[in-house]
Parts: structure tokens; sequence; C-alpha cells
């Protein structure tokens, strides 16, 4: 290098880069930093894999900007405590039918689903309408309520199965790449969906437990006929205001049962505890023979809300908290958020002793947003 000249930084030494990305403590840093140029990148890759750091990724809480305009967002990291200084661009809506692999979902009055990667330029899947006879004129924003993906279309754009929540009665529906029109699953009351060992498996309010299979049946009829119930509804004391199934990071299918109660002033509900059982399931049918409540979660963080519900090993985060539940909050119930009822519930839940914390305060001004949600930035491994 000429004395005076400018140094070319895309080719710092290899060693020096990966010391770099070593102190750089979220996924979404090294998004960043690869991003700069192709030496970067490839570096940041060859890093990953040498070391096998995250084989999960920490998900990030999409909030809004200061400006509070709906169609900017910027994240924050739990495991830091700061808000990242980039803006993401989002569509305007009341709330996205949560969140999955980095990617948003919306519906329109027509019952068209759009997926969004706001990580990605904003690029975008516009899927058939998931409902064509019942189009909606308003609180069309609240029809999806949760959507989960088999693979990350950006990655796998012709290999892909999108599962969703829809309607009040929280029914199910699946398309895969390609498909023209969504097939519906006879069941409904659906709390949450999940991707396990091969299969869908959803969970009810009421403990109702079910699986299917998404690459069965090449028919384009509505209702699907190899719905497999693995549980049935429980009593009404042991109901739950919200539901989700987790995979632990061992590989155990986890049933989160979550109770509201009315805040201090008996006007907000708020979650008052959550319990998180083990399911035993059968070797040959897969029906669950046991649900074995839990007492610790060990070295897992767990993420629930308006996103796929997912573990991680806290080991692998530093300032991520063990042994706990992060939640953001999620009972919409297709009613829109109004001055009086503005999503506000968020938190952590320490399984341990069952107290409560925080992740992240809300501002007055954010709970007139649309609601903040749990992210996972791409990173790809590859």
């Amino acid at each position: 290098m000429a004395l005076g000249s400018e140094p070319d930084w895309a080719y710092l030494p290899v060693p020096v880069i990966s010391s770099i990305l070593d102190k750089l403590p979220e996924p979404v840093d090294h998004l960043w930093f690869g991003a700069v140029c192709k030496q970067w990148q490839s570096v940041s890759k060859d890093c990953i894999l040498a070391k096998q750091r995250w084989s999960k990724l920490l998900p990030m809480l999409m909030i809004p900007t200061e400006k509070y305009t709906t169609t900017e967002r910027r994240l924050y990291s739990v495991a830091e405590g700061k808000i990242y200084n980039v803006e993401l661009q989002v569509p305007d809506c009341e709330r996205f039918g949560s969140s999955c692999l980095g990617w948003l979902a919306t519906v329109d009055e027509s019952s068209y689903v759009t997926l969004l990667n706001p990580f990605k330029n904003g690029i975008t899947i516009r899927l058939p309408p998931i409902d064509p006879l019942q189009p909606y004129h308003e609180g069309f924003d609240y029809y999806i309520y949760k959507f989960i993906l088999s693979a990350d279309p950006a990655s796998t754009p012709n290999d892909y199965v999108v599962v969703a929540i829809y309607g009040m009665n929280k029914k199910l529906a699946f398309i895969r790449a390609g498909d023209k029109s969504w097939r519906h699953v006879k069941i409904q009351m659906i709390s949450d969906i999940i991707f396990y060992n091969g299969l869908v498996y959803a969970v009810g309010h009421r403990g109702l437990i079910a699986c299917f299979n998404v690459k069965d049946g090449n028919s384009i009829e509505s209702e699907l006929a190899n719905v497999r119930i693995l549980a049935p509804n429980m009593d009404p004391p042991r109901y739950s205001d919200r539901a989700y199934l987790v995979e632990s990071s061992g590989g155990d299918l986890l049933y989160v049962h979550r109770k509201l109660d009315k805040n201090e002033d008996y006007i907000l509900q708020i979650s008052d505890h959550f319990k998180v059982y083990k399911l035993r399931l059968h070797e040959q049918s897969g029906k669950v023979m046991e649900r074995v409540e839990l007492e610790s979660l060990g070295d897992d963080t767990l993420f629930v809300g308006d996103n796929n519900s997912m573990s991680v090993s806290a080991a692998n985060f530093p300032g991520c908290q063990p042994n706990s539940i992060y939640f953001t909050h999620d009972y919409i119930d297709c009613t829109r958020f109004n001055n009086f009822y503005q999503p506000h519930d968020v938190g952590i839940f320490n399984v341990k002793d069952g107290t409560f914390g925080q992740h992240y305060t809300l501002k007055p001004l954010d709970k007139k947003m649309p609601p903040v949600l749990w992210i996972v930035p791409p990173f790809q491994r590859k």
C-alpha cells in the first residue's frame, strides 16, 4: 500500500475480521457486517460454520421508530437491551398476521394473503384468498391470526408450505408453493401451530392437540380427512386463554399454557401465569400419553406471541434470561385495538419462581401502534 493511500477495507486480514466478528453478539450484527461487501460476507459465513455458532437464532423485538410512522419499524435486542439504528420498511396495517423465519403476513379485504420480508428489500409473495367466500370489509388486518413456514421462501422458492390460523373461529388452512388455492383443515378454535417431526401440530385453547401431514393429498378439495386428534379438549378449569406448542432445544414437544387476568384497575387483561408441560407421545400412534408439568426449562428460553413459537439455549446468548418465557401481547380475537383496548402485555415469566419481569418497556405511543412482535432476522449459514 502506497504511503498516504486509502486502505482497502474489503481485504483486511481474515484474523482481523474474525476478531471483529467474535465481538458481535447478535446475528443481525453479522447480517449488517456481511452486507458491506462480498469479502466480509464470505468471512462471516466461514466464521459461523467453523464455530457452529447459533444453531438457533435469537428473536428480536420489532418496535415502532421514534417517528411513530406506520410503515417503519426498528429492532430491539433483548440480549443487549438496546435499539438498533436500522429502519425496516413495512406495510401500513393495524397488525401483522404474526412472523416466521423473518417473514410477515398481511391480508386484504378480499382475503388475499401477502408474505413480506422486510430484511430482503421488502420482497413479497402474494398468495390466493384464504377464504374467498367471506371477504372482510373492515378489521381484515386481524383475519390472519398466525402463520408458520416449513422453509424460507427466499432460500427455497419452489419448496415451502404456509400454514395459517384464520378467521373468528380460528380455523386452519395451508398452501404449498405454486398452489392455486388453500387446503382447509377440519378443525377450529386453534391457538398455535408448529412443524414438528415432519408434521404440523396444532393446539386449541381447551387443550385439544391434533396433527396432520401437509404433504398428503393431491386433491384441491377444501377439507382433509387425515387430521389425527392426539389429545381431546380438557375440562374448563384447565382451559388456556392462550396455548402454544414449542420444540425444546432437546427436541421435546412442549405445551405452554397462558392464563390472563384483569389488571389492578380491572380494565385491561394481563398475563397472570404460565405453565409448561412436556408432551409424552406414543411411539406408534403419536397420541399424547401424558402432559408432564415442568418445574424448570433448564437453560432453555421460550419466545411466544405473534410469532412462530420457539426456544433457544440461553447459554448461546449472553444477556438472555434462561428458564424463562419471553412473551408479547397476542390476544386480539379479530377485534380492533382502540384507545381503550391497546396492546400492552409484554414481559418475561420466570418459570422457576413464577415472577414477572420486563424485556422492553412500552412507551405510551407504542401502545397506539400495531403490536410489537418477535421476528428472527434472516441469517444464511450455508
